[in-house]
């Protein structure tokens, strides 16, 4: 009994670790969730953790436009205009 039980904790071990290394690799996947994450964090008025999260998208992907737009929206309100303006050029480029 104890060693079916054991073998059963393994498998689903395992399975876990092959399900959370396939989302992991995928930067596709990584970046909507920082994107959505930071989205999340606007939307609660967290301005300046909503900014790490749409860095952390931008850095997967840096010709992630919606991800620039959101940063700068996110630095205008915490007042940082001047890293907001840095973000627009960005979006133009892509």
């Amino acid at each position: 009994m104890l060693s079916s039980r054991s073998s059963l904790r393994s498998i689903v071990l395992v399975l876990g670790v092959f399900s959370l290394a396939g989302c992991a690799g995928d930067p596709n996947v990584r970046k909507a969730k920082y994107f959505t994450s930071g989205r999340d964090y606007a939307a609660k008025g967290k301005y300046a953790e909503a900014v790490v999260q749409f860095r952390n998208a931008i850095d997967i992907d840096p010709k992630f436009a919606g991800a620039h737009v959101e940063l700068a929206r996110a630095y205008l309100n915490l007042n940082a205009r001047a890293d907001a303006v840095r973000e627009f050029p960005g979006v133009a480029s892509f």
